[in-house]
């Protein structure tokens, strides 16, 4: 497992937008298909690892990259309960 978090982001309470949370995402899962291989970086749970909101938690857990939300005690309340719903990549089979 590995978390991705944008340093301006720590720490302050603000989201990255989706579109740049799934490309850095993408990129990490890309590096590792290279270094070692698909099935490898596939298998690879990369969650994101910044701030979420009740507003914000459902567009970037749909992002095809983006396996998890920070650590449900870290966000709110509702959307604490939103991530423990199956997410991410082959949403059936991840559950927090």
């Amino acid at each position: 497992m590995l978390g991705a978090a944008q340093v301006w982001a720590i720490g302050t309470g603000l989201v990255c937008d989706k579109e740049t949370a799934q490309s850095v995402h993408a990129f990490i899962r890309g590096w590792l298909a290279k270094m070692y291989d698909q099935e490898t970086a596939d298998a690879v749970r990369i969650q994101y690892g910044g701030s979420v909101t009740p507003e914000s938690v459902d567009e970037l857990m749909a992002m095809p990259d983006i396996d998890g939300p920070p650590l449900p005690h870290s966000c709110r309340a509702r959307a604490a309960r939103a991530v423990r719903q199956p997410i991410g990549r082959g949403a059936g089979r991840r559950v927090l």
